[in-house]
């Protein structure tokens, strides 16, 4: 019975040494698989990201190729209401208002830089009788204050007629 308890434990411990050695080829290969398994799921995302972003710039390739192909379609027609639907008609029309637009807008630049000094001096001669109108509203007051004298018992309201006097100065000053 010893012999066959040792023959069965050499063949036990052969067999789970095969085994052992089987597992782990097994789990050698399994590991092996899931990496390739990993690199081949992120090969698929990035393929299917290009999938996406190819179709979207297919689909507008195609949208592009339908406006040259209407736009070259109105160019050629002999109908005008085709012609007035074309970019090239249209962009032209717009570069020609921005064009005339600019020059109105050069020729309006050039008179009001021809009318500046005419202007200028207008305002001056505007402002000059102000200013003199306002030094005669400030020495009339100075003179009538002074004409009343400071004794503030001997003339009873002289404070509000030179209160009176200043707002109407300063008004006239004020629209000058």
């Amino acid at each position: 019975m010893r012999q066959k308890c040792q023959e069965m434990t050499g063949e036990y411990e052969e067999k789970k040494a095969a085994y052992e050695n089987l597992a782990a080829g097994l789990e050698s290969n399994m590991s092996k698989l899931e990496q390739e398994v990993r690199g081949l799921r992120e090969e698929l995302t990035h393929e299917e990201g290009r999938y996406h972003y190819l179709h979207c710039m297919l689909k507008v390739l195609e949208v592009q190729q339908k406006r040259i192909d209407d736009e070259l379609k109105a160019y050629r027609s002999a109908d005008t209401a085709d012609r007035k639907k074309s970019f090239r008609d249209q962009f032209t029309k717009k570069i020609q208002e921005q064009e005339n637009l600019g020059k109105s807008l050069r020729d309006k630049q050039k008179t009001v830089r021809e009318s500046q000094a005419p202007n200028m001096k207008q305002i001056e001669d505007v402002e000059r009788p102000c200013q003199i109108v306002g030094v005669q509203a400030k020495l009339y007051v100075k003179t009538t204050t002074g004409q009343q004298g400071y004794n503030h018992n001997t003339k009873s309201g002289w404070r509000e007629r030179v209160g009176s006097l200043r707002n109407k100065t300063s008004k006239l000053i004020l629209r000058c």
